[in-house]
């Protein structure tokens, strides 16, 4: 009896399906010819600080989807989570709500994208003029600037631990969208941990990596309802990924070299502090003296112990 396709694939899956090993995936992904997912988590994302032991805190999520109505504002706020109706319908088509919460009315636009793998539904709130998302499901896209981050770690153990703070859309053949509406990047307020083995390879990209492969790029089309190729010119049905995902990586080797700057000065002040009992310099001891003198150095904008631990092991073994 014939089974049905897998709508996603484990990268132990897809490397017996593909003929090759793990680690050639997670090679793939870092050069930016293959597109790693993640689900999104049904309870929403949550970041721990193991150092100061506080229990797991939300992180909030800023989606930079356009909505294409001269009523919203750019400048108006996001936020999210607000409220989720999971009773909802999907519809592909643009619709306006009033809400009763007690005594005042909540008036509400709201505008769904959706693809084999990502269902979204966001609303504009007309009185509070905040955007936000209402209900989401599926899988999300991880950037290949954070696969390239720790490939080596990566191909060694899928039990490594890596930590990011945007996702995308997985690139998908076709989807349905309101005409108005172009969904984009979901940026998180905080540092997000994901293992190896949480990743995921789509059909779609399954079927793209076993004909050569799709480079991870800004000229991506989508096709709308209609079967129509349109560029992220139109505006309407594009991803407009790379450039936002350019200045991330900008941004994010200046916070980088930043922590190795203030580790290095704290590093020649307290050396014993930073070496271990051979006197090598030990990664996690030099972590524990950086947050011991925190007032010593200008404020760190990398302030996730992994994270930052990562970065301290990576130079010490020559990599940073």
């Amino acid at each position: 009896m014939p089974l049905p396709e897998h709508k996603y694939y484990t990268l132990e899956q897809a490397a017996k399906r593909a003929g090759c090993g793990v680690a050639d995936l997670v090679h793939f992904a870092a050069i930016g010819v293959l597109e790693l997912c993640i689900k999104i988590p049904s309870v929403g994302f949550f970041s721990t600080t193991a150092k100061s032991e506080e229990s797991s805190s939300p992180i909030g999520i800023e989606s930079l989807s356009i909505i294409n109505d001269p009523n919203v504002r750019p400048e108006d706020k996001s936020s999210y989570p607000d409220v989720v109706y999971d009773y909802e319908k999907f519809s592909d088509t643009y619709q306006e709500i009033v809400l009763q919460d007690g005594a005042q009315k909540i008036h509400r636009n709201r505008y769904t994208y959706r693809s084999e793998y990502l269902s979204v539904t966001e609303y504009y709130d007309v009185e509070r003029r905040i955007k936000g998302i209402e209900k989401w499901h599926g899988l999300l896209a991880v950037p290949s600037i954070w696969i390239n981050e720790d490939e080596s770690m990566l191909i060694d153990d899928l039990v490594h631990a890596f930590n990011v703070d945007v996702l995308v859309p997985p690139r998908v053949p076709s989807f349905v969208a309101c005409d108005d509406y172009t969904i984009g990047e979901f940026y998180l307020d905080d540092w997000y941990e994901l293992y190896g083995y949480d990743l995921l390879i789509t059909n779609y990209e399954m079927t793209l990596l076993l004909n050569g492969g799709k480079p991870v790029n800004d000229g991506r089309l989508a096709i709308d309802t209609s079967g129509s190729q349109k560029s992220d010119a139109s505006g309407v049905g594009a991803i407009p990924e790379v450039q936002a995902i350019n200045k991330k990586s900008e941004r994010f080797a200046i916070y980088r070299e930043g922590l190795l700057k203030s580790a290095i000065y704290l590093l020649s002040k307290y050396p014993n502090e930073c070496r271990g009992e051979r006197k090598e310099i030990s990664p996690e001891k030099w972590r524990d003296c950086i947050f011991n003198h925190l007032e010593e150095i200008p404020a760190l904008s990398i302030t996730n112990e992994d994270v930052m631990l990562k970065h301290l092991r990576n130079a010490v073994n020559g990599k940073g």
